[in-house]
């Protein structure tokens, strides 16, 4: 079955991607299959 939402073959970037929100949206993307790059910001 084809998903509803799909990122398969798109790229994103991520700041603050290691904790809470941001944490949660690479995961979400990861499982909707984009590519992503993520970043800690002090």
């Amino acid at each position: 079955m084809i998903p509803f939402l799909t990122l398969v073959g798109k790229r994103a970037l991520i700041t603050s991607g290691t904790r809470g929100a941001g944490a949660a949206t690479v995961a979400l993307f990861e499982e909707l299959g984009a590519k992503l790059v993520t970043c800690h910001c002090c």
